[in-house]
């Protein structure tokens, strides 16, 4: 190793380590004693490949022999033509509406800064870091520059540049056109730019579309189908969309644009923001609308004590809940009266498995399966239940986490409340086939769970439910309740609810708006719009307490929701200090107090 070294010192000379950067064209030759002197020749030529702009660059590179550093590139003098000329080219090329001869006015005082590599990079971009690279390796020449002198350097460049597009008369004089190797670049980078910005003002505007339609309620495959058939621009309208998606309701498209009912009242509270809506009206009752008791069997009116008529709501399901065996999916708001159409099906199924002589249904023979969301819940429908089902000895009974039954009082059972969870590991034993063979009747109720964390074990108990169907060839009713659901028609189809697919409701599948409710209702929405949560809770509690007050004071009942039970304790404490605070602490104290 040491041989071929001297070898090489003694034609070469000798040789010393480099610092210089890799990439700068250095201008070696060898020393006076070496046995072969030539030049070594430039690798990279500065006319061909760097722009115009390079020649005003110079730069002094020096290669030592010996034991001498190489030092490294410096740049000794920079022209106020040369910043002009740079500054010009990089108007052109990135379309800035800055003139080239104000932003080097600008580049110059920016030098003068303390912080002059960020307003570089703020007047020249991410697209000129090389530019800015150059621009202070020459701060200190730079920054000498006076205006007069850009001013001069600007005029020159004006004077020498040739025009960048020939005149009319000049296109029709001649079919040649010259252009330098720089125009025609910034040409083609401009046509790109634009076809770039057009593609995306196009995907711009068509997601924007997209997203609009599917806020207003649209369905997109609708939409799509809608311009793929061509149907004339009456029937791209909001209100013919509308009518595809929800059917001939009524409805009021005033409002879309800003997302509010009609009659919403909008109102902007230093800290929050209000929105009252506006109970909607009640249609008017048709003649004979109201179905009355007397349509059903006598053994049943004990059940419906007290009530001559059905509301409009269970009106409309009578045929469907009580003399057809289909299944039904309902949707409406809480109060609608959604469960009595439940005690229209359990009715249904006593008088088909009633025994005609002594009126009285064998549990053996029929189950009946009640579905609620929780277990609190669920003991309210067995309180309710027991006491109406009572004077058919119709037994009912809870079966939860918390309440077990055992096989002497299941088959004692005709109406078993229970919940998914419960249900769904009370159908995974195989030793439980006997109940499942005496089931009739599926009720689930709050079945918009399904879109919940809790929607798997209800998917996974219908699913089972309708596979016993399929394979054992025996009929079990399913029957769906539920608030409005904004896809009710997938979950129709996921219930095997059969229902005209062009109309909103027929067939098994039923929903209700808000105008069915027995009682209308008026809604306010509150936004706090103060920053930080200290402020939110704050604000939040000071509204609670004046709706409260509000209310109370009217002779109305109040209550309060929260998110969980140490709020409910932090809730309660605020609003009663801010009634001590306000001396109104005597409204909340009960009636009866002392």
């Amino acid at each position: 190793m040491g041989f071929a070294l001297d070898l090489i010192e003694d034609a070469f000379g000798s040789i010393a380590p480099s610092t210089a950067p890799k990439k700068r064209p250095l201008n070696i030759r060898p020393t006076k004693n070496a046995l072969f002197h030539f030049d070594m020749v430039r690798p990279f030529v500065y006319s061909q490949e760097e722009p115009p702009a390079a020649s005003f660059l110079r730069y002094d590179l020096v290669a030592s022999n010996g034991n001498e550093k190489i030092a490294a590139p410096v740049v000794k003098t920079v022209s106020p033509e040369w910043l002009v000329s740079v500054c010009e080219q990089h108007t052109l090329l990135h379309d800035s509406p800055i003139p080239g001869s104000e932003l080097a006015s600008s580049i110059v005082e920016s030098l003068k800064k303390d912080d002059a590599e960020s307003m570089l990079f703020n007047l020249l971009g991410f697209d000129g870091i090389e530019l800015i690279q150059e621009i202070l390796s020459a701060r200190a020449s730079i920054q000498a520059f006076t205006t007069r002198q850009l001013t001069r350097a600007a005029a020159v460049a004006s004077a020498t540049t040739p025009p960048r597009s020939p005149s009319n008369k000049a296109k029709k004089a001649s079919s040649v056109s010259i252009s330098s190797e720089l125009d025609q670049y910034v040409s083609k980078h401009q046509r790109k730019e634009a076809r770039r910005n057009q593609r995306r003002q196009g995907d711009a505007a068509a997601h924007d579309e997209q997203n609009w339609l599917e806020a207003a309620g649209y369905d997109m495959d609708v939409v799509q189908a809608l311009r793929e058939s061509n149907i004339d621009r009456k029937a791209n309208t909001s209100t013919s969309l509308l009518k595809e998606q929800f059917g001939n309701m009524e409805y009021d498209t005033s409002m879309i644009m800003s997302g509010l009912p009609a009659g919403a009242v909008k109102t902007v509270e230093k800290g929050y923001e209000k929105v009252f809506i506006p109970a909607k009206v009640q249609k008017a009752l048709a003649q004979d609308e109201l179905v009355p008791i007397s349509r059903m069997d006598p053994f049943t009116y004990s059940v419906f004590e007290g009530i001559t008529h059905f509301n409009r709501l269970q009106s409309k399901l009578f045929e469907a809940a009580y003399t057809s065996n289909q299944n039904l999916l309902v949707c409406a708001p809480t109060g609608a009266g959604k469960t009595n159409v439940a005690m229209m099906t359990i009715l249904r199924e006593v008088k088909a498995q009633r025994n005609p002589t002594n009126g009285r249904v064998d549990a053996g023979t029929m189950k009946i399966i009640y579905v609620a969301p929780m277990k609190a819940l669920a003991q309210e429908v067995v309180t309710r239940f027991s006491k109406r089902l009572r004077s058919l000895h119709i037994k009912v009974a809870e079966l939860t986490g918390d309440m077990q039954m055992t096989k002497a009082q299941i088959d004692e059972t005709h109406v078993i409340v229970t919940t998914p969870e419960k249900w769904d590991v009370i159908t995974r034993k195989t030793h439980e086939q006997a109940l499942l063979t005496q089931v009739k009747l599926l009720i689930i109720d709050e079945v918009h769970l399904l879109a919940d964390e809790r929607g798997p074990v209800i998917e996974t108990i219908v699913a089972r439910t309708l596979r016993r169907v399929e394979s054992t060839q025996t009929m079990i009713r399913i029957v769906g309740l539920s608030a409005t659901l904004p896809n009710y028609k997938d979950v129709a189809e996921f219930l095997r609810v059969s229902f005209p697919p062009h109309e909103p409701s027929g067939g098994g599948l039923f929903y209700f708006d808000a105008s069915y409710r027995p009682v209308p209702l008026e809604q306010t929405f509150v936004g706090i719009t103060d920053k930080g949560r200290t402020k939110q809770m704050a604000a939040m509690n000071l509204l609670a307490y004046e709706y409260a007050i509000d209310n109370i004071t009217r002779g109305h009942q109040v209550m309060i929701f929260v998110h969980s039970r140490k709020e409910t304790a932090l809730t309660i404490r605020a609003v009663l200090d801010l009634a001590a605070k306000h001396g109104t602490i005597d409204m909340f104290a009960p009636a009866d107090a002392p």
